[in-house]
């Protein structure tokens, strides 16, 4: 794996912990049931994030065939849905409660996309 890929997965790590902890201090304040739904969907959206980068990783430098990307994709999706499933049961809420914490990850992703261009402009001037 590149420098700049695990820089990368290092910070995205780091802004998911804090908006982890802030989702959590929120959610415990207001909606005290569906804080073990939102933490942990946020971690299971962050280890997809993750396996997905190592997978990639792994297909580019071994030159594995891509049906073992395509499987180890529709795997993470199946195993992603049955824990939702298990987790929510048949409250609508807790579905909610669920894609706000997987969501909440991409944030993390946005934020380092924009950190990222900022250092670049504040470096190049």
């Amino acid at each position: 794996m590149n420098k700049d890929t695990k820089e990368m997965l290092k910070k995205v790590t780091g802004y998911d912990i804090v908006i982890l902890i802030a989702a959590a201090l929120i959610s415990i304040m207001n909606f005290k049931e569906y804080t073990a739904i939102v933490i942990i969907a946020i971690i299971l959206s962050l280890a997809n994030f993750l396996l997905n980068a190592f997978l990639a990783n792994y297909m580019l430098q071994a030159k594995a065939k891509k049906a073992f990307y395509v499987l180890g994709a529709a795997g993470r999706v199946m195993v992603t849905v049955a824990i939702a499933v298990l987790l929510c049961r048949n409250d609508t809420m807790s579905y909610l409660a669920f894609l706000i914490g997987y969501s909440l990850h991409y944030m993390a992703v946005i934020l380092y996309g924009v950190t990222r261009v900022m250092l670049r402009k504040k470096g190049s001037n």
